[in-house]
């Protein structure tokens, strides 16, 4: 269940209920992946009013800035990685490009994605973070050679600036997870800063709007502001026991600076 109003800067996901939701700015439409379809869907009237099929179970999602592109993470039946993201492209439904993801470190099992953003201004160009803790930046299906050797589980592109961050653990994959800042050149990527926050972090679900990222988990779910890299406040965990009690809508000023925290309970 989810709504989002380009005009008011609300986003609300209960990822219960969708394996990747991702906002197209340039057609004010969510996509989701479903099964094996991406759907696009219309928040005002919760109506799918596209369908796009990709054939095996699609993952993780992406938009390009341009609204040309639809990036797909695959997966097979049984829920495992095909280590490929396919590029569609929208209008058409038409596949555009193959991307290998390669093989898991150490081993014979292909790469997974754990998080996927589309680099701001650069259409054909994704950070990928990988199932075996790598961030990674692929041209096409040509990767850039210097990589971050991070666990993340989420990538933002902030619109205003084309900021990008993430969240996740250092490279042994364990210990507190982080926020981290990522600058992105021709070489790579690489990390330029990161925050430690709270444990429970580890337990819950994101969404980022503006400057804030809204971490929700069953024990202490808070706000942390990306310019002051600093957790603000704290809402209270609901008692109702319910499927989507919890979920939450954050919503800001076109600054990001202020924001009002709506939580069903």
């Amino acid at each position: 269940r989810f709504f989002a109003s380009s005009g008011t800067n609300v986003l609300m996901i209960n990822p219960e209920t969708a394996i990747g939701i991702v906002w197209d700015g340039t057609r004010s439409r969510f996509f989701a992946s479903s099964g094996t379809n991406v759907l696009m869907i219309n928040p005002e009237t919760a109506q799918v009013e596209d369908t796009i099929a990709v054939g095996n179970s699609a993952n993780s999602i992406a938009v390009s800035g341009d609204g040309q592109y639809l990036y797909v993470a695959l997966d097979d039946p049984y829920g495992d990685s095909l280590g490929t993201v396919n590029r569609y492209r929208i209008q058409s439904h038409s596949l555009d490009l193959q991307i290998p993801l390669g093989i898991y470190t150490g081993g014979n099992i292909p790469r997974g994605v754990q998080a996927m953003v589309v680099l701001p201004g650069q259409p054909s160009s994704i950070l990928v973070g990988t199932t075996d803790q790598q961030v990674m930046v692929s041209d096409g299906a040509v990767p850039r050679a210097v990589i971050a050797p991070l666990s993340v589980s989420s990538l933002y592109v902030c619109r205003s600036d084309g900021a990008i961050f993430g969240v996740g653990y250092g490279q042994s994959g364990f210990g507190s997870p982080q926020v981290f800042w990522f600058s992105v050149s021709s070489s790579g990527v690489a990390p330029v800063r990161s925050v430690p926050v709270d444990p429970h972090w580890d337990n819950g679900t994101l969404t980022w709007n503006g400057n804030l990222v809204v971490n929700r988990n069953p024990f202490s779910s808070s706000v942390f502001d990306l310019n002051a890299g600093a957790t603000i406040g704290h809402f209270p965990v609901p008692s109702v026991s319910d499927a989507n009690s919890g979920a939450c809508v954050l919503s800001t000023d076109n600054s990001g600076t202020s924001a009002i925290l709506y939580q069903y309970v």
